[in-house]
Formats: C-alpha cells, sequence, structure tokens
C-alpha cells in the first residue's frame, strides 16, 4: 500500500515545510501563524508522521526506547502498517520484540486509548527531533 497516494493538502505542505532546514520552517510557521492560526496549528499537527520513524537509525533507537513506555508504542503501532509495525519488531532485541508483539496483539483498547498512545508517542518525538536527539531525514543528507 502506497500511503503517499492518500496524503491530505496538509499533509502535503507538512512534507514541503519537513524539507526546510528547521529555522526556515519555523519562520515559514511563524509567518502561517499570522495569517492563519488554523491552518497553521493543523498543519504543524501533521508535520511529524509516525512512519517517519522507520527513518530512524540502530544509534537513535535507544533514545528512543528510553523516552516512550513500550506500552504506549504497543497501542500506537496497533493503528499504523504492517511496515512500521515490522520496522519496531525487527529493529529491537529479541526480548523486546517478544513483549512488543505480545502486547500488540493480547492488550485490547478502545481506540481512542490507542490514539491517545500514539499522540504521547508523536509529541515525544516532536521533542527528541527539537533536540537533535532524533533525525528523521528521508533525503539521507550528511550532517556535518
Amino acid at each position: 500500500m502506497n500511503k503517499k497516494k492518500n496524503l491530505s493538502s496538509i499533509d502535503v505542505a507538512a512534507d514541503m515545510l519537513n524539507g526546510l532546514p528547521k529555522g526556515q520552517k519555523d519562520k515559514v510557521l511563524e509567518l502561517m501563524m499570522q495569517k492563519d492560526p488554523h491552518m497553521a496549528s493543523l498543519i504543524k499537527e501533521h508535520l511529524f508522521r509516525f512512519e517517519q520513524l522507520t527513518l530512524m537509525t540502530p544509534k537513535m533507537l535507544p533514545d528512543f526506547l528510553k523516552a516512550v513506555k513500550l506500552k504506549d508504542l504497543a497501542l500506537a503501532l496497533k493503528l499504523e502498517d504492517q511496515k512500521i509495525q515490522l520496522f519496531f519488531l525487527e529493529s529491537l532485541s529479541t526480548r523486546m520484540s517478544e513483549e512488543l508483539k505480545d502486547l500488540m496483539e493480547n492488550t485490547k483498547v478502545p481506540r481512542s486509548q490507542a490514539e491517545e498512545a500514539s499522540q504521547k508517542i508523536k509529541d515525544i518525538c516532536i521533542d527528541l527531533i527539537n533536540k537533535g536527539v532524533l533525525v528523521l531525514d528521508a533525503k539521507g543528507d550528511e550532517f556535518v
């Protein structure tokens, strides 16, 4: 399944902003906030999508795992496609992967609770990105 085909115009705008250096992205968002605060807020909410986590390197994974609760990750992954679930299951240690899989398969919660866990993970990721702990760059640019 190609999720790119299903992107909304807000997602497209967020993707464009994500392609800018942080300073420029912040300036554009600031200008948008002055012109149309509602649209700027919507775009800001879409700047990070869960699928971006598949761009994490093995060196970033421990910092990410220290910041999130495994149960929240499991609940959030229940809402994501198999590609994203597999990324985590294959990237974690055997024991942690088994625990994550068990939580995903055996924890039954209302969708709203899974969405809440997903938002927690997104908020943590945005914080880690802003701090430079996570660098989720699809272009593969070299950082110097």
